[in-house]
C-alpha cells in the first residue's frame, strides 16, 4: 500500500548558525533524512561509518541511525515518515551517493517552499523530489569507478585543444573536484592535470612530425597557448625542446 509522508519538514540548511562549534552532538534520527550537500565540507558520521561530505552528493539517512557531522555543513534537506511501499523504497536507499540531477532536486525543492499552503502542489513536488533520488541512487549503483572514468578521458580527448580546468572535467561527470580527483587518481595513478598533459605532449609528437605546422601553431593546436609555457612544458616531461624534438625525429629518419 501506498500512503503519503507524514511530517514533513524541508528546506536549507548551514552549520554556521552553531557559530565555532566543529562537530555536532550524536543523536538518534527519528525520520528518514535526505540530504544534498551543497559544498564540499568535512564528514558525516552515521552508525560509526564515516561518509565525506563531497558537494552534489546526497545522504540518506534512515529511523534508528545515529548521526553525528564533522562541521562545516551546508545542505538542503528533506525529514518525513514514511510507510508501506514508499518506507521500503526508502529503506533501500544506498546511504551516499552523487546527484547527478542536482539543480533539478534544488529547484524542486524551492518549489515545495513556495507550495507550503498547496498541500497537493507540495506533495506532488515531493513525490517527483523522491522519485529523482531513487533513480539518482540506481544511476550510482550501476556507475563503478571506471565508469567516471571513461567519461572523463573522453571529455579530456575531446576538449584538449581547449583551456579545461579539472573542475570543468570533474562537472561534465557530476563529480566534485576533490572526489573527482581522487577516484581518477586511484584508478589510474596519475592526477587528471598529468593524464591532460601527457594527452597534450603525445598529440604534440605527432603534430612535430610534421613539418608544415610552426612551434607556435602546434601550441595552440594542443591546448597550450603560448609558446614559451608550451616550450617549457614539453622540455621537462621528454627532456627537448619542441625544436630540437623535430630535428632529432628527422634525423633519426634520414639515417
Amino acid at each position: 500500500m501506498f500512503s503519503l509522508p507524514e511530517n514533513l519538514t524541508f528546506g536549507y540548511w548551514d552549520s554556521s548558525v552553531f557559530g565555532d562549534i566543529n562537530i555536532s552532538q550524536k543523536r538518534v534520527v527519528t525520520q528518514f533524512e535526505i540530504e544534498l550537500h551543497l559544498e564540499d565540507g568535512n564528514r558525516n558520521l552515521v552508525n560509526g561509518e564515516s561518509n565525506k561530505i563531497i558537494k552534489n552528493y546526497i545522504l540518506v539517512a534512515k529511523p534508528g541511525d545515529i548521526r553525528q557531522t564533522v562541521l562545516p555543513l551546508k545542505t538542503a534537506y528533506i525529514k518525513f515518515d514514511a510507510e508501506g511501499e514508499l518506507n521500503s523504497l526508502i529503506t533501500k536507499l544506498p546511504r551516499h551517493f552523487p546527484c547527478r540531477q542536482h539543480d533539478e532536486f534544488l529547484s524542486l525543492i524551492n518549489k515545495m517552499l513556495s507550495f507550503r499552503e498547496n498541500k497537493l502542489l507540495l506533495y506532488s513536488t515531493l513525490l517527483s523530489l523522491l522519485n529523482l533520488v531513487i533513480e539518482n541512487s540506481k544511476i550510482s549503483s550501476e556507475k563503478n569507478n571506471y565508469s567516471f572514468i571513461k567519461e572523463a578521458k573522453s571529455y579530456i580527448e575531446k576538449h584538449f585543444s581547449e583551456n579545461i580546468r579539472l573542475k570543468d572535467i570533474a562537472a561534465n561527470v557530476h563529480l566534485s573536484e576533490i572526489y573527482f580527483h581522487t577516484i581518477f587518481k586511484e584508478t589510474l595513478g596519475i592526477s587528471p592535470h598529468k593524464y591532460l598533459t601527457d594527452y597534450r605532449i603525445n598529440k604534440a609528437k605527432l603534430y612535430l612530425l610534421q613539418n608544415d605546422k610552426s612551434i607556435s601553431e602546434i601550441a595552440e593546436l594542443t591546448g597550450f597557448g603560448c609558446q614559451q609555457y608550451f616550450n617549457k612544458v614539453f622540455k621537462k616531461e621528454t627532456g627537448f625542446t619542441p625544436a630540437s624534438y623535430r630535428k632529432n625525429i628527422h634525423s633519426d629518419y634520414l639515417l
